[in-house]
């Protein structure tokens, strides 16, 4: 009697296995943006025995929808004429480089059969007025068949063509891919694609939103495979100012739930992949489970402080706008890249920035490729009313010299500047008789420039240091 009862249960529980459950698979969008890009980032409906893709777009030459909500991308071929009713009005066609795509997986051991594809359209003022479904089984070459449920607004034209009748900015109920007339079953993936065509003008959309797959699945008798990670993928050493990007490689039978936990703020904790802010150099864990067993796996995340830069331009902060080109310096630590106004290189320009304060930004790239940046004002002066002086009634001696200047000038009171050949000033002496001394022994060999100014007038010496 039990050996009977036993068999009895197998039995049963084997024809529960390959029972055909029927269900509809529906995409909302709920999740999508302007900024979501061309995957739907919506999670995926979850049906058992058969994987559900997410949304693309391909070939459109915008990046992200126009619009949220629903799947929205404008730049579809044009064709349709302003005004027009009628289908004959139209003058485009197909392509099959630009379209929407999601794919369905049955699971190993069960196949899928497809009853229909139901959709509302949308379209703004100079939106497409056609489009059509097909499907990997032909490799798309035909459109499948192309149905109306009680919408005069929709019409089926050409071979399995919708047309969209009003030219006007609406949505409209009704698309229906009705394949009950037909055998479409498969146990493989299949992917399916949404072309749109006759928009009136590049900025048009195409817009798809409640996308419903109505299915039967039959099978499940072969024995259902755990969850297991294979790998943990994305940018596990970052800075402190990125952000954390984890994705996941799992295999065995869908559907899974991915739970992952760590510190920060997890963007989406119960998908495949996730984006975590805030995150600290410390363990990952992706939990995954599906229906007959659950995988952990944990990833250590590095996470790089940013380097220490400081940037001062005191030494030269100040520069007349007939200057020649000084090299910048004050950058720390050094190995960093100077910008802004009149900067090449290392070299600031003040006739090419122009008169005025300008911001001088210096950024430092550190070995672990992480980048900070401190900024300081350099002023460019128009330096009006000071007049140079003739050259004749200055002198200086010797020059060279070891170190010991003597300045010679008709200006009383007058400053005298040192300047390196990077534009730093080393030494600033007013003068106070005829012939001024200045010691510059503590400078080392090379060339310098004196800058002598007085209340209106200026001049500029070189004098070279060889000791």
């Amino acid at each position: 009697m039990i050996k009977k009862l036993l068999l009895n249960a197998l039995i049963f529980s084997g024809l529960l296995a390959s029972a055909q459950t029927t269900f509809t698979v529906t995409y909302d969008f709920a999740a999508t943006t302007t900024v979501s890009g061309t995957t739907d980032p919506t999670p995926s409906p979850t049906v058992t025995g058969i994987t559900c893709g997410s949304f693309v777009a391909v070939g459109t030459p915008s990046t992200n929808p126009n619009a949220g909500g629903r799947f929205s991308f404008v730049g579809w071929p044009t064709g349709g004429v302003n005004g027009a009713t009628t289908y004959s009005s139209m003058t485009g066609s197909i392509s099959t480089s630009e379209y929407y795509e999601v794919t369905l997986t049955p699971v190993n051991g069960y196949t899928v059969t497809l009853n229909s594809i139901g959709l509302k359209f949308q379209r703004s003022g100079t939106g497409v007025r056609s489009y059509a479904v097909r499907s990997s089984l032909d490799t798309y070459n035909a459109n499948l068949p192309a149905s109306v449920t009680s919408n005069t607004n929709i019409t089926v034209e050409g071979t399995n063509e919708f047309f969209v009748v009003p030219d006007a900015s609406s949505s409209y109920l009704g698309s229906l891919v009705d394949l009950t007339a037909t055998t479409f079953t498969f146990a493989t993936t299949t992917s399916f694609r949404f072309y749109g065509w006759n928009s009136e003008a590049a900025s048009g959309t195409f817009s798809i939103d409640d996308v419903v797959f109505d299915c039967s699945v039959a099978g499940g008798t072969v024995a259902c495979v755990p969850a297991s990670i294979s790998a943990i993928t994305g940018n596990i050493a970052i800075c402190a100012n990125q952000s954390l990007n984890l994705g996941s490689v799992v295999l065995g039978d869908a559907p899974f739930t991915y739970t992952w936990t760590g510190a920060g703020s997890l963007a989406t904790p119960n998908a495949s992949n996730t984006s975590i802010t805030n995150a600290t150099s410390t363990d990952y864990t992706l939990t995954v489970e599906n229906a007959c067993g659950t995988a952990t796996s944990v990833v250590t995340a590095t996470v790089n402080a940013l380097p220490t830069v400081a940037y001062s331009a005191a030494a030269y902060s100040l520069q007349c706008i007939f200057t020649n080109s000084i090299t910048l310096s004050g950058g720390t630590p050094s190995g960093g890249v100077y910008s802004g106004a009149g900067v090449t290189g290392n070299d600031f320009s003040p006739s090419t920035a122009g008169i005025g304060p300008h911001t001088i930004t210096y950024m430092y790239t550190d070995a672990n490729n992480c980048s900070n940046m401190a900024s300081d004002v350099l002023t460019v002066d128009v330096c009006s009313g000071i007049q140079t002086l003739d050259a004749e009634l200055v002198s200086i001696y010797p020059n060279p010299s070891n170190g010991l200047v003597v300045v010679k000038t008709p200006l009383l009171n007058a400053q005298v500047s040192v300047f390196d050949i990077n534009g730093k000033k080393v030494l600033t002496q007013t003068t106070s008789s005829f012939e001024t001394s200045l010691d510059l022994s503590h400078l080392a060999n090379g060339v310098y420039q004196l800058n002598i100014v007085s209340e209106n007038s200026s001049i500029n010496h070189k004098v070279m240091i060889n000791k």
